[in-house]
């Protein structure tokens, strides 16, 4: 019986990165924690023009047996280490919250597509091909907002994404928690 299990990560990510392993000090994403000034730690880029920039990433391992995947695990993390803030505002800081709710609701979505292959021979490459859709469906949604939002300046498209990606969270059930 040959058992294995394989973290890998989705990352969206303003900042590229080559990681395969969590952040030693990952935020996991949480109804009841939001993020705060402070947990933005990563050196700002003296010629960035942007006020802020979010490093948050989906986490998925899956256990395989004889070849059968059987069980699936997800989280979103945030990366204080790789994410920077130069201007500390409600509305940065709202807008920075908003990408870490959009990776969460595509690791919710991620853990419910998932879920079909387990007990299916060759689980586990169908599971990676269903990481690339939905590494793809994020960034392409992430880039909307940022367009959409005008990196959160145009203020009446910043809520209209805001009650979008809340009303996704509230209809897309959560996964269990992650060990």
């Amino acid at each position: 019986m040959k058992a294995s299990k394989n973290l890998i990560p989705l990352l969206f990510l303003l900042i590229p990165s080559l990681s395969f392993t969590p952040p030693a000090k990952e935020i996991r994403w949480s109804p009841d924690r939001r993020l705060s000034y402070t947990d933005f730690g990563g050196p700002v880029p003296s010629s960035s023009p942007w006020a802020a920039t979010t490093n948050s990433s989906i986490y998925f391992s899956y256990q395989e047996t004889n070849g059968q995947l059987k069980s699936v695990t997800v989280y979103s993390s945030f990366d204080p280490a790789s994410s920077w803030m130069k201007t500390q505002t409600p509305e940065v800081l709202r807008h920075e919250q908003l990408h870490f709710d959009i990776t969460e609701y595509f690791a919710r979505k991620f853990y419910a597509d998932a879920s079909a292959f387990t007990y299916q021979p060759d689980g586990g490459r169908k599971l990676k091909d269903l990481f690339q859709q939905v590494n793809q469906d994020c960034a392409v949604t992430q880039n909307s907002y940022d367009e959409e939002s005008e990196h959160g300046v145009n203020s009446g498209n910043q809520k209209n994404w805001e009650e979008k990606v809340h009303r996704w969270l509230k209809e897309t059930p959560a996964y269990p928690a992650a060990q």
